[in-house]
């Protein structure tokens, strides 16, 4: 069953099985050198396999590709492909299964920082480009890993560092990590 979003509407629900949304990528996602990527996810399961649950490109040959997945022991993963090597953030901060928490991975110069729940759960340096060559994924990665068992919203891709350290600003307005409000787009989105 579909679990309201976090901001009170509905929420992409994924089975876990064979459903995702790929969308074409183009020059706006290419956003460099400073990004954010963030999103509020509801897993119903982390057993099994790594569950991206928003990621680009077609992780082979000459693409620049990045995902942000669970792993099977429920910790967060911000994992990127420059073209021949993957260096990846597992963070050792887990996420509870059928409980919202906001994500985001934020780059600014050669250093991401990922926040769960607004709170630093450590960074990753490399000066790797990210431009994705294919398409953006939404309950699974690129190369058709393990689908998303659970919910996916407020997803935002902005060309802008929208974090510089931990934050309690959910959405806009002041929305708040108990009581967050949909983000709005804006010329950074």
């Amino acid at each position: 069953p579909q679990n309201l979003s976090p901001t009170g509407g509905t929420a992409l629900d994924f089975d876990g099985v064979n459903d995702h949304i790929i969308t074409p990528l183009d020059a706006d996602l290419d956003v460099i050198p400073v990004t954010t990527w963030e999103a509020w996810i509801y897993p119903t399961s982390v057993s099994g396999s790594y569950r991206a649950f928003l990621g680009s490109g077609n992780w082979g040959g000459p693409n620049y590709d990045w995902l942000f997945d669970v792993t099977p022991s429920a910790t967060i993963r911000w994992h990127l492909y420059n073209g021949s090597a993957a260096p990846e953030l597992q963070t050792s901060a887990t996420v509870s299964v059928n409980t919202w928490t906001h994500l985001a991975a934020c780059r600014s110069g050669s250093t991401t920082t990922v926040y769960i729940n607004g709170v630093s759960a450590g960074t990753l340096s490399g000066s790797q480009s990210i431009q994705s060559n294919g398409n953006l994924y939404l309950g699974n990665r690129g190369d058709e890993g393990t689908p998303w068992l659970g919910n996916i919203d407020e997803i935002r891709i902005s060309n802008v560092a929208r974090y510089s350290g931990n934050f309690t600003n959910f959405g806009q307005d002041g929305g708040t990590i108990t009581s967050p409000t949909a983000f709005t787009a804006d010329a950074n989105t």
